[in-house]
This record gives structure tokens, C-alpha cells and sequence, in this order.
């Protein structure tokens, strides 16, 4: 049997099946963490503006115009959270640097195998530290799309139509 889309978890949540809310959250949390992580680069806080953003899609789930769209739309509502969250920070401490906002790789959920030696390990860090760093510069839109692909494994249909509804 198929996973229900999110159009009929949409309606099913809007009926009153709050069941159906709990599988869109678990379908998405990671995709949403790892957004919050990125740009909070705290665990706890990322725990906290994922749950804040899961629970303000569910009081504001009927403003939603496509249910196809509901990824996108969580995400959006994760990712100005987060912004909210640097402004409050940088008001509090000062400014946050770009790198405060970046991924940890040993944070990142999957890249590669597991090297056998030190020196292997050393290498596939430096290289890891690399590639995380270029992708908390990209744009958030194309950070989505990376995520999508090296996190969730989807392929590029399903990136498009996750992105753009079907």
C-alpha cells in the first residue's frame, strides 16, 4: 500500500484526524531540522524552531492554498522562524557569522562511507568540511534542493514535484 499524499493528509488534518498531521510531521521533521540546524547550529534550538514551525502549520493548515505544496510550505515557515531567531540573536549577542549558521558535517545526517584509517578519516573530513561549507552558502532555495537530494535521497522528479506540487 502507497503512502497517502500530502493533499489527502491536508484534508484528512482539516476533518479533524490529527493522526494525519502527525504523519506529515514525521514525514518532513528531518528535512525541517536540518534547515534549523543550519542556520541556528544548535541542536535544541533546532528541536524547538522545528516543533514551533510544525505546530504554527497546524493552527494555520486551512491558509494553506495547495495541499500539494505543504513541504514547501513548512519549510518556508521553518526557515523565517529562523530568521527571526538570528535577528533575536544578533540583537542580543551582536552578529552571527556565516559559519555559526552552517551545517556541522559530523551534524549532517549522511555523506559516504566510513574510512577505514586515520589518515583516510582526516582526508574525508577535510573533504566533508568542504562541501558543507559551499552548501551553507548556497541560497536557501538551492540549499532545499540539495537537502532534498543528498538527505532525503529523493530523486529529481520527486524534487520537482515536492517543489512545484503536481
Amino acid at each position: 500500500m502507497s503512502e497517502p499524499s500530502d493533499q489527502t493528509l491536508v484534508a484528512q488534518t482539516l476533518n479533524g484526524d490529527q493522526e494525519a498531521f502527525g504523519v506529515l510531521s514525521e514525514r518532513y521533521y528531518k528535512t525541517l531540522w536540518i534547515l534549523a540546524y543550519q542556520k541556528t547550529h544548535s541542536r535544541s534550538d533546532a528541536d524547538d524552531l522545528v516543533q514551533e514551525a510544525l505546530v504554527r502549520a497546524c493552527k494555520s493548515l486551512e491558509s494553506l492554498r495547495d495541499p500539494n505544496k505543504f513541504a514547501s510550505w513548512a519549510y518556508n515557515i521553518t526557515l523565517k522562524l529562523c530568521i527571526d531567531w538570528i535577528r533575536r540573536r544578533r540583537r542580543r549577542e551582536g552578529t552571527v557569522t556565516l559559519e555559526e549558521q552552517q551545517l556541522k558535517p559530523r551534524e549532517s545526517g549522511r555523506f559516504g562511507r566510513i574510512p577505514a584509517d586515520v589518515g583516510e578519516q582526516l582526508e574525508h573530513k577535510e573533504e566533508h568540511d568542504r562541501v558543507m561549507r559551499a552548501i551553507g552558502q548556497l541560497p536557501d532555495k538551492y540549499r532545499l534542493v540539495i537537502t532534498l537530494r543528498y538527505v532525503k535521497r529523493m530523486g529529481y522528479k520527486d524534487i520537482a514535484a515536492h517543489l512545484h506540487g503536481r
